[in-house]
């Protein structure tokens, strides 16, 4: 079982949420510019004429290519976890998990070349109740807000930063699992603006990738028989994975759950220092 989660859906006795704000928190163990997302929707996009009409294969390449002049992200994710009933409806008003996370990326890369993390902020909110945490990788140290009252160090020794769930974590897990050439799991389509790569079935893999991105702590004994809806969004403009959803249905001791999930990528490239960590020492 992946040990590395932005946060952990734990389905056992019931549904409990246990989150690692900043995917940091476990026990032991691109000529891109300044602009956001936001920006690119009310204003008018243009697509340059030579980023249409590609194959698969260019978009994959181009979309790692994006990568090299990433500085920083700003993302939100969002899940919904509910139990189904016998003819499989929600039941209950399930569990819900919001983050919004800001990560700044080092030069230094790792053994596969891609960038590492060197700042991440997380504010998360599950069910309601609302805790922050920061990881400095530079200094190797985490910060945590679990009662509203700010930013403190964390000491302890069963915990250790973890960065896996990241942007650039998710385009590595994307780019490196999927194999044009032999498996064509993806079905991809094109809009005016995205090419949209799909999958509907199962696939033991791809429902380890929707792990890695959302940090579902679902059982992950069975990875074939679970049902994966998923969706990456992959923008024309300048090839950056602007959301990602997913579906996911699983039925663990007899027990059938649904999950269903949202990345969207806010903005790139706009922060240079992360202000609710700057008074940190």
């Amino acid at each position: 079982m992946k040990n590395k989660k932005i946060l952990a859906v734990l389905l056992s006795l019931g549904m409990l949420f246990n989150s690692t704000a900043c995917n940091a928190t476990t026990k032991t163990s691109t000529g891109q510019t300044k602009t956001t997302v936001t920006q690119q929707k009310q204003e008018e996009v243009k697509i340059p004429k030579e980023n249409n009409k590609l194959t698969e294969q260019q978009v994959f390449d181009k979309l790692k290519k994006s990568l090299e002049n990433l500085k920083s992200v700003t993302a939100n994710y969002k899940v919904k976890v509910s139990q189904l009933d016998s003819a499989g409806k929600e039941t209950g008003k399930g569990n819900n998990v919001d983050i919004t996370s800001k990560i700044i990326y080092s030069d230094k890369k790792d053994k596969d070349g891609f960038k590492t993390v060197s700042k991440m902020y997380d504010e998360t909110n599950i069910d309601g109740v609302k805790t922050k945490a920061y990881v400095d990788m530079i200094k190797n140290k985490i910060y945590l807000d679990s009662d509203q009252k700010g930013l403190k160090e964390y000491t302890g020794q069963d915990m250790k930063p973890q960065t896996e769930s990241s942007y650039i974590g998710m385009v590595k897990a994307f780019s490196l699992s999927t194999n044009l050439s032999q498996d064509k799991r993806f079905k991809m389509t094109e809009t005016d603006t995205t090419y949209d790569f799909t999958y509907k079935g199962k696939n033991g893999d791809l429902f380890y990738m929707v792990d890695g991105l959302f940090g579902l702590g679902i059982e992950l004994n069975k990875l074939d028989d679970v049902e994966v809806n998923l969706t990456y969004k992959i923008s024309k403009k300048d090839f950056s994975i602007i959301e990602v959803t997913h579906e996911v249905k699983q039925t663990v001791d007899n027990i059938n759950y649904k999950s269903i999930g949202q990345f969207k990528l806010l903005s790139i490239n706009d922060i240079k220092e992360i202000e609710e960590a700057k008074d940190l020492k």
